[in-house]
């Protein structure tokens, strides 16, 4: 396994805790809509970005996405794909 590889599969493991208590982009902040989660490559080696929409009342972080195959839909965070979640900036 190469460092690179180590490395990403230790951030998955860092940020998939993380994800569980569904912390935002500040430690311990919530996920807001509007926040963006960055998902790792699936197999095919495909990269993703979503945007958070809303959160369910039980806590079910939301997404609103596009694909070719989907088109644009609300669907659930996919927590296992997540590398990483940023709050872009007002201006």
């Amino acid at each position: 396994m190469t460092h690179r590889r180590a490395l990403g599969a230790a951030l998955v493991s860092l940020v998939a805790a993380n994800a569980a208590a569904q912390s935002g982009p500040g430690l311990g902040e919530p996920i807001a809509p509007g926040d963006l989660a960055v998902y790792a490559p699936n197999s095919n080696g495909v990269g993703h970005i979503v945007m958070i929409h809303h959160v369910d009342p039980d806590g079910t972080a939301r997404t609103i996405e596009a694909s070719p195959s989907g088109g644009v839909h609300i669907g659930a965070v996919e927590w296992d794909r997540v590398t990483s979640i940023k709050r872009p900036e007002n201006p």
